[in-house]
């Protein structure tokens, strides 16, 4: 798509996603700017990094933007939601982001099993530079869930925020511990923003 053209970066929502909404772009001397509102659909996140992050998620997801500013190639600021019916997390993702963020999850009793199943996901999402905020995109707001289960599962929000993006970025990675400086799969996902990447 013509999107995926500007940003290449955009081609790792998967091959089946679309953008329906509004672009305003301009070639800048420093490179390219653009503002874009609206929704991707049929995400697929199997191709943000490599070892791909279905690995760690998976499910048909949507992302809504109120609005995403990219400058210089880079996303710098941006709000909106991420939303999903059904789908599947590892509980090794669980595990590294309720440590390197302060995640709050709780696991249903007596699961053991390495992927666990939710119905709904929902959050509200906020950029700013090298920060993430992350809310629940729930209606009612309550305890500030992302994701639940009739099974058990509950995930909320971090207590302390905003979260460092490179934080989030390392915990999609592939390695069993988090790592400064970043793995080398993280780093495809912090180039997507406005950070100082490791060398």
């Amino acid at each position: 798509s013509l999107l995926s053209v500007l940003f290449p970066a955009l081609e790792h929502l998967g091959p089946q996603s679309k953008f329906v909404g509004y672009i305003w772009f301009c070639q800048l001397p420093d490179g390219p700017a653009a503002e874009l509102a609206g929704r991707f659909i049929d995400v697929s996140l199997d191709r943000l990094s490599q070892p791909p992050i279905g690995e760690l998620l998976q499910g048909g997801f949507t992302i809504g933007l109120s609005y995403l500013r990219i400058q210089r190639g880079k996303l710098v600021r941006g709000e909106g939601t991420v939303l999903a019916e059904g789908g599947t997390i590892s509980r090794r993702l669980l595990d590294r982001l309720a440590t390197a963020v302060g995640l709050l999850v709780r696991c249903p009793d007596g699961d053991s099993s390495s992927w666990i199943s939710f119905d709904t996901l929902a959050i509200q999402f906020k950029i700013d530079g090298p920060n993430l905020v992350l809310h629940t995109g729930f209606a009612n707001g309550a305890h500030d869930v992302l994701a639940y289960s009739k099974q058990g599962l509950v995930v909320q929000s971090p207590s302390v925020q905003p979260i460092p993006i490179a934080a989030i970025a390392n915990c999609l990675s592939s390695p069993t511990e988090i790592r400064v400086p970043a793995s080398s799969e993280a780093v495809t996902l912090l180039r997507w923003f406005d950070l100082t990447v490791p060398k």
